[in-house]
């Protein structure tokens, strides 16, 4: 009972939302005062990438060289996708930071004009105001001036990708700038040679090379176990030229841990060695049979001998095309960086890859529905107490213990929100490798999609349903056949403190845990610690770090903007709580992407463009919730004109974000000051010859599969 004297005892809300803050900040010192004295200690899990420095050994004076990095210098050491990322979760904090004050002055205006009897959370929210207060218009004026500042925020972020790819060009100076990808290419094409001098004819350029893509099955996986063993097979070396002994080992089962195998120990080297040959041999097959069957993928990979040509090419080539028939239905795109290409599924079809993403989207939302009901029903004990045959038993448990109850009810279904949330993500990107993606960044996009269906149904649509259905159904009980009283008694205080609490987590607990990365940590160190033999290749090998989440990341922010636009106006001490949540979670995101994940290749282009659909998707379920909320609460002749005013809008937003798909706002500068090369030793990856070839040998660690 130590926080009963900060709240109304009768403000279920109040005392939920109070005990939450204060547990959690207590948390959140417990966590973060401790890591920040000992991280120093573990500079190649906490600061990898920047052990050399030594401020990153002081408490927190490395802080603010990691706020102050910006621009050109952040771009050079996180990548296309890592500053786009950061751009935004900046730019959103600004954003929400103004939506914060204008709620912050909207809350004293609510407090002022709500009937003395109501509850202290509840006379901050538009809910309580009489139905036909001045105020209610204000507030929906507040909506568009809310939407129209979303519509700017989407389209500056949307033009940084011209701003970062004309970076790219500059700074990395890499070679997929000059390599396009042909598609739609016809199978009478039965020669690298023969694409090559069709092309040189059609396009009136010298091309420097041009690779067919055959087809070749599991060809990456292949080729990723035999590099995995070529770089076993020198930790193992290394280990006996250490020692100066045979080292054994026990052959690994499957796909289970190293330390699960009840095999016979083996000289280490000699198994490896075989294992090498084995897969070898088994390339070798696949590399024999593609060539015999001359069934390509009809998709070939062409490189320039500049940039500029390959731009050219690909603007121009709707008309260059119809100078050859054989051309006709063929495509032409910008290639992905050579570690973004998965080329064992180049060739598979769009109508398979179409049924399998349908099926797997379909039990994603089944699932979020199903985990839905348990959220609803333990954030709502109070109301559920109201329902007659049940209301009896909920009322005894309820009254158990008030102050358990609060917690319970405000903190219960957020934590299991929360965590449900943190398992989902690899079961995801698990599911989205079956539908076969031609490449990475397609794959992470359809992880994001399921991501993002589970959460933005289960945290956002699916909760608000269940939890108005619980008050709509409490009302018709009590009140049979009012149904507009029903709706006007929907508690969105209730649903407004859930999401306080919900960000309030975000910011104070999640936060803390991404600085700390408990999970890898114990799985980093428990492995390291139990190696027998610690060398310098197998430490390398085992804190070599994790790659950032992005498509999580981008699939958790549609969630947040969609929860946070919606009750700012109608609850605006969510926006408050908004800013928390952002500006504790930039910094935590910041710290993980500069000093501890590597450098992604791929400019994140097509997941910056879902995350736009996921955005305007989220702000339709903003409007909706927003005219169903002035239908019931509103002024008559408001509650008739939010619909029709919300549905226009939708409607500008949606051709203002199609129309900034536009080229215009992706595509490379023609500046002569750009990179014409960029490194021809890349080449060779754009070459399915090299690619597939039994007698490729050096360390390419691929976390493609």
């Amino acid at each position: 009972y130590s926080f009963t004297f900060l709240m109304d005892p009768e403000d279920d809300y109040d005392g939920g939302i109070i005990y939450t803050l204060g547990f959690y900040s207590v948390i959140f010192v417990l966590l973060m005062a401790p890591w920040l004295l000992v991280r120093r200690r573990f500079p190649d899990f906490y600061f990898p990438r920047a052990k050399s420095l030594q401020i990153q050994e002081t408490f927190v004076a490395w802080i603010p060289d990691i706020l102050k990095l910006k621009g050109e210098s952040l771009y050079k050491q996180i990548g296309r996708k890592g500053i786009l990322f950061l751009r935004w979760k900046y730019q959103s904090l600004l954003f929400i930071s103004v939506l914060a004050l204008a709620g912050g002055i909207l809350t004293l205006f609510y407090m002022y004009f709500t009937p003395s009897d109501i509850t202290l959370f509840g006379s901050t929210t538009a809910s309580m105001l009489d139905t036909g207060s001045v105020l209610l218009w204000i507030t929906f004026l507040y909506t568009i001036v809310i939407t129209i500042g979303f519509l700017m925020l989407v389209m500056y972020h949307r033009k940084d990708l011209q701003f970062t790819k004309e970076i790219s060009a500059t700074v990395d100076q890499e070679t997929f700038n000059r390599v396009l990808m042909l598609s739609g290419l016809p199978q009478s094409f039965t020669s690298n040679e023969e694409l090559h001098h069709q092309l040189e004819l059609l396009s009136e350029l010298s091309i420097k090379s041009v690779s067919i893509a055959w087809k070749a099955k599991n060809i990456d996986k292949l080729q990723e176990e035999k590099q995995n063993a070529i770089l076993l097979h020198e930790v193992y070396q290394e280990q006996e030229q250490i020692e100066g002994g045979v080292v054994f080992m026990r052959p690994p089962v499957s796909c289970l841990p190293d330390f699960i195998s009840w095999k016979e120990p083996q000289p280490a080297v000699i198994y490896y060695e075989n294992l090498i040959q084995e897969l070898t041999d088994q390339i070798d097959s696949v590399y024999q049979r593609a060539l015999n069957s001359k069934e390509h993928t009809g998709k070939a990979f062409v490189i320039f001998e500049r940039r500029h040509e390959a731009q050219d090419t690909l603007l121009q080539w709707e008309e260059i095309r119809k100078g050859n028939s054989r051309f006709k239905d063929c495509d032409m795109e910008a290639a992905k960086p050579h570690q973004e290409i998965i080329w064992q599924h180049l060739g598979v079809r769009m109508g398979e890859h179409s049924i399998r993403k349908a099926i797997f989207d379909i039990g994603i939302a089944f699932l979020a529905f199903i985990w839905t009901v348990p959220i609803a029903f333990l954030s709502n004990l109070h109301n559920l107490s109201l329902i007659p045959v049940i209301g009896d038993t909920m009322e005894n448990v309820v009254n158990w213990n008030p102050v358990v109850s609060d917690v319970v009810e405000q903190m219960l279904p957020v934590i299991l929100t929360w965590l449900f949330h943190q398992l989902l993500p690899k079961f995801c990107l698990y599911l989205s490798k079956f539908e076969k993606h031609a490449d990475v960044s397609s794959l992470q996009a359809a992880a994001m999609e399921k991501y993002w269906i589970f959460v933005m149904l289960n945290g956002f649509v699916f909760y608000l349903l269940f939890s108005s259905g619980i008050d709509f159904a409490q009302t018709l009980f009590s009140n049979p056949g009012e149904i507009k009283l029903a709706l006007e008694n929907l508690d969105w205080a209730l649903y407004g403190s859930f999401y306080c609490t919900y960000l309030l987590t975000m910011a104070l607990l999640d936060s803390a845990l991404s600085h700390i990365q408990p999970k890898n940590f114990i799985k980093t160190y428990t492995k390291w610690l139990s190696t027998k033999h610690k060398t310098p290749k197998r430490r390398e090998l085992v804190f070599s770090p994790s790659k950032f989440s992005y498509h999580v990341k981008f699939a958790k922010e549609s969630l947040y903007f969609a929860m946070i636009m919606t009750f700012s106006p109608i609850v605006p001490v969510v926006s408050l709580c908004g800013v928390l949540a952002y500006a504790f979670h930039y910094f935590a995101d910041k710290t993980v992407i500069v000093l501890m994940s590597p450098k992604e290749p791929a400019h994140g282009r097509k997941l910056i463009l879902r995350f736009a659909v996921f955005l305007n998707f989220s702000m339709s379920l903003t409007f909706i919730f927003w005219s169903f909320f002035f239908v019931s609460h509103g002024h008559p002749i408001l509650s008739y004109i939010a619909a029709p005013t919300y549905a226009i809008l939708w409607l500008v937003c949606f051709i203002i974000l199609k129309k900034t798909r536009d080229p215009k706002y992706v595509n490379l500068s023609t500046d002569s000051t750009l990179s014409e090369e960029g490194d021809p030793e890349e080449e060779k990856f754009y070459s399915w010859d090299y690619i597939a070839s039994p007698s490729r040998g050096q360390h390419e660690m691929s976390d493609i599969l």
